[in-house]
């Protein structure tokens, strides 16, 4: 389906290892305040990430944690799924570029 380019960043939350890709989820933080600047609004996104690239997966497995600060570029990848009679438009990214941070960012 479509495959819009994006990057993010955000908190390895769960992270899953194949043996031949990595799976893992980001949350990201969006903060704003809201009309008349007087209360703050906050809201966590968690994204899916797939890294399917041999080299890329064989580095991650080495640093990749939960916990851990990343930097994400990919595209974003949509699938129609139909389950137990119920169709689900299920969205993740599969990363080009993923940027481990070790510090505050």
């Amino acid at each position: 389906m479509s495959h819009a380019k994006i990057t993010l960043i955000g908190i390895v939350e769960n992270l899953k290892s194949r043996k031949s890709h990595i799976e893992f989820f980001i949350k990201e933080k969006f903060s704003k305040k809201n009309k008349g600047n007087k209360v703050w609004l906050e809201k966590n996104y968690i994204h899916k990430i797939e890294v399917i690239e041999k080299d890329q997966v064989k580095s991650l497995k080495k640093f990749l944690k939960k916990g851990v600060r990343v930097l994400v570029s990919g595209n974003m990848d949509y699938k129609l799924e139909e389950k137990s009679g119920k169709r689900n438009l299920n969205s993740s990214i599969i990363a080009k570029q993923v940027q481990i941070f070790d510090g505050t960012f």
